[in-house]
């Protein structure tokens, strides 16, 4: 006879079940995030050496280009003087075009120098104990060879040398041809990428060499990794790959990410400490575990409670029952039992030590009753606790019947799905499943019967209202006291909004890193564009009354102009343009634009307005903002070929924490909002995800340059605000503006007075610019503004400069090479000289924010600048 199972021992089961489930759950849900964490910080380091790779590609390619030009024509022409006139001009071009070259220089084959671009100090001396001259006498090959790194004997700055070898017309060594590239142009470029405190991205040569590194560290320069498991293991497997290592150079561990560089005998590296990478998931690993452990101690402490009243309870019935047996056997066997019934039908025992026991026994069966009682109400409590705990996990849980029926369904359950317990227990689970996947929900109830647990199964599920949710649904088995399986819980956890949070966050590393890339780029093309718009800006001076020169000079400065303009828009959308924020009522600028843009839109399109009636106070740069609404409106126009209407509203608004949670970027707290909508035809909903990508444009081509939107993107961002859009294809789009309120009252502020460009007074200027063709301009410039001029390279020659002779100003470039940068050499100035102003000028408008600017108080001229800009900031200098 099969033995009845006990409810005790179910309740345990069932209660252990539940547990086992949700650590089992929260375990894997860890895992999975730690997974997760580490395949991010494998596809960052992925895009960091794609970025640097190609970086470095442009980079050789371009110095290759002038060394086979220099090689091909010394095989033809031969050296003498003209020709090597020639190759020196020739060379310095090349260098005033690319700053990432330090220097340009032919040797003989002694390894005497025949010309160098760069005056070098040391120029007499031979350098044929350097180790790239002796790997071409070794080679005869015309292969371009990479030597390891190099300290310059004049320049003291470290270089990276890249080098071909030409030959005498006999085919024998004739010397070698060298571009030196400034180490720190790689350096530079590296820094415009987030990699966190302990990250490190270098680039070696084939052979192991380490050529640079971030962080920069001179003992490690020209050390051999050869030995180490990227060279040993990685490389000769695949030229491009992953893996995570322990650094030899410092013992930290990594996940590392390589690329050899297409066509060059390089390889990039770039990798995460990978203690900051799972930094963020530990902390959450930890939230979650303690929440859980307390849900599971607590459905434990209740189940125990549970099953020990449900224990007591069957030991009273079992006490019970021996009574009532012992009772019927006593009055079915004593043989002095005399009974006798009265008229009242009630049997009563004559044998008085008989009418004794039995009436002891009755006593103790009316107290088990009583106690009986109790247990019961305790069981219904702790029935009730258990049910609330139930209730109140995060996940939702149902328990199914082999027969695919629900047996239990939680609230959380009737708030994810929208189907309420009523309604559900008893219904067949498969009800609810898509018609497409009953086969899949069957199969994996069946591997569940079998003993089986299922976890991390990521599903889209409809809720009741038809509405789709991602879900990550776990299965487990119910056992018995004999271990068969009775039933199947479900737990199910809705990750729509985990899932949003992932994709938002994706997208804005994503953006970031092409903000980074773009913002890194401002200092090279700022200062060819200042040489462009210095020169012609002479050009024009020197001819004023040629027609020609006007003509075409103006067109080329508009079209310089035009370059330096889309620069701007780059670094706005990298967050790195420097901003003149002021308080502005955000209702008066939006009045004064309306009759601007009405210009702009045409008379086909309707303009309405709806001011806030109360005061939107912002501090914002009024021109970036202007801009930003007339980015939105042109994009509007497009949007409405026919015609249409601009809606433009104003209002505060208060964002608060749960609107926060749901976009990372957004702090709570009250903003100023603008709302800009149209009844165009509005987005495709394949372009939402990219309309803020620099370059990205739906229109047709020649009509957009893809950079409205992105510039607006990144002054939101870098002014502290939040855009929003909603489209519909076919109704039109709205984009929200939230801008973060101030509290105090706006102070009216001055507009900047025009100064009137006055020429020098013969006032000195000493001009530091590392860029010689750049220098060139500047120092024409200043000379016929009338002032003297002294030049220098370096911090170094700076300050020797500065011994030599009286100067009244400096004008310095922030970044400069021989490990003096422009902040430095004003401090040291300010120490030494304090007498003599300074102005600082950059490519890098990103140092306008740098915290020795503020609390120096020194005047920054971003790159690149007009003739009438240099004028006037230095006389409002001088005359302080």
């Amino acid at each position: 006879m099969q033995q009845r199972r006990s409810p005790k021992t179910t309740v345990a089961g069932f209660v252990a079940a539940i547990c086992l489930v949700l650590l089992s759950l929260t375990a894997l849900q860890i895992w999975t995030d730690r997974r997760d964490a580490l395949r991010a910080g494998r596809a960052d380091t992925e895009n960091l050496v794609r970025s640097i790779s190609q970086q470095a590609s442009d980079t050789l390619r371009t110095v290759d280009v002038t060394l086979l030009g220099v090689v091909e024509r010394l095989e033809h022409d031969g050296m003498g003087p003209a020709q090597i006139d020639r190759l020196h001009r020739l060379m310095i071009d090349r260098i005033a075009q690319f700053p990432a070259i330090a220097n340009f220089a032919i040797f003989d084959e002694h390894g005497d120098w025949v010309t160098t671009v760069v005056p070098n100090q040391s120029a007499d001396r031979n350098n044929s104990d350097r180790e790239y001259f002796r790997h071409h006498l070794d080679h005869d090959d015309r292969n371009l060879y990479i030597g390891a790194p190099i300290v310059g004997r004049a320049s003291r700055i470290w270089n990276i040398p890249v080098t071909r070898r030409f030959n005498h017309s006999d085919g024998s060594f004739a010397g070698i041809v060298i571009g030196a590239i400034d180490m720190n142009y790689f350096l530079k470029f590296y820094d415009s990428f987030e990699i966190g405190q302990q990250g490190a991205i270098g680039l070696t040569r084939d052979d192991g060499i380490l050529m640079t590194r971030r962080p920069f560290l001179e003992s490690n320069i020209g050390r051999s990794l050869a030995n180490g498991p990227l060279f040993h293991e990685h490389l000769p497997q695949a030229p491009a790959g992953a893996m995570e290592s322990i650094s030899p150079l410092d013992g930290i561990t990594r996940l590392v990410s390589y690329r050899r560089v297409d066509n060059f005998p390089l390889v990039v590296v770039a990798a995460l400490a990978k203690e900051e990478v799972l930094k963020a998931w530990r902390q959450d690993a930890w939230s979650q575990s303690t929440i859980v452990g307390f849900l599971v101690l607590a459905i434990a402490i209740v189940g125990a409670r549970l099953a020990s009243q449900i224990g007591r309870r069957e030991q009273a019935e079992r006490a019970t029952a021996a009574i009532a047996e012992d009772y019927r056997l006593l009055a079915e066997n004593s043989p002095n039992m005399v009974v006798r019934v009265g008229p009242d039908g009630i049997r009563r025992y004559v044998n008085e030590e008989l009418e004794a026991r039995v009436e002891a026994r009755t006593q103790e069966l009316s107290r088990l009753n009583q106690t009986l009682t109790e247990r019961e109400a305790a069981l219904r409590e702790s029935t009730e606790l258990l049910r609330a705990t139930f209730d109140a996990a995060p996940f939702a849980i149902a328990v199914v019947a082999l027969d695919h029926s629900v047996l239990s369904w939680n609230r959380t359950a009737e708030q994810m799905f929208g189907y309420a317990a009523e309604e559900m227990i008893g219904r067949q689970i498969l009800d609810i499943s898509p018609p497409e996947e009953k086969a899949e929900t069957l199969e994996r109830m069946t591997r569940v019967m079998k003993g089986e647990h299922l976890t991390d199964i990521e599903r889209r599920r409809p809720r009741r209202d038809g509405t789709q949710i991602d879900v990550s649904l776990a299965m487990a088995p119910v056992f018995d006291a004999e271990r068969r399986v009775r039933a199947v819980i479900y737990v199910v956890e809705d990750v729509t909004h985990k899932r949003g949070v992932e994709a938002q966050l994706r997208q804005a590393q994503k953006m970031e890193a092409i903000g980074n890339l773009t913002g890194g780029m401002a200092h090279d093309f700022n200062n060819l564009l200042g040489i462009v718009i210095g020169n012609l800006d002479i050009l024009r001076s020197l001819r004023p009354g040629d027609a020609d020169v006007e003509e075409l000079g103006g067109e080329a400065l508009d079209a310089a102009l035009r370059g330096a303009d889309l620069t701007r828009r780059l670094l706005a959308f990298a967050r790195r343009q420097p901003l003149q924020p002021q308080h502005v009522d955000i209702n008066a600028l939006v009045s004064g634009i309306i009759a601007l843009l009405g210009r702009v839109l045409g008379e086909d399109i309707e303009i309405s307005l709806d001011l806030s009636g109360r005061r939107c106070l912002v501090k914002v740069d009024p021109a970036q903002l202007e801009s930003a609404l007339t980015n939105l409106a042109n994009n509007a126009r497009d949007a409405m070929p026919r015609g249409g209407r601009l809606i433009i509203c104003t209002d505060l608004r208060h964002l608060d924490a749960d609107y926060a949670a749901e976009h990372p970027d957004v702090k709570a707290g009250d903003y100023a909002m603008i709302e800009v909508s149209d009844t165009g035809s509005g987005i495709p909903a394949s372009a939402m995800a990219h309309i803020f990508e620099p370059f990205f444009t739906t229109k047709e081509r020649d009509r957009g340059s893809g950079l409205g939107l992105s510039m607006v993107f990144g002054f939101m961002k870098q002014s502290g605000g939040h855009i929003n859009v909603y489209s519909e294809e076919g109704v039109g789009t709205t984009f929200r503006l939230y801008l973060p309120c101030v509290a105090e009252p706006a102070e009216a502020e001055e507009a900047a007075r025009m100064q009137p460009i006055v020429p020098g007074q013969e006032e000195t200027i000493l001009v530091v610019e590392d860029n010689p063709a750049l220098r060139k301009v500047v120092v024409r410039q200043l000379t016929a503004l009338g002032y003297r001029i002294v030049e220098a390279g370096t911090g170094a020659e700076a300050l020797a400069a500065l011994e030599a002779g009286s100067v009244d100003l400096v004008f310095t470039d922030v970044i400069l090479p021989g490990g003096m940068n422009g902040f430095q050499l004003a401090e040291t100035i300010m120490a030494r000289f304090p007498a003599i102003k300074i102005v600082l000028t950059s490519g890098f408008p990103e140092v306008k924010l740098e915290p020795a600017l503020v609390l120096t108080n020194l005047r920054l001229l971003s790159k690149p600048y007009r003739k009438e800009d240099l004028a006037r900031v230095l006389r409002e200098v001088l005359t302080e």
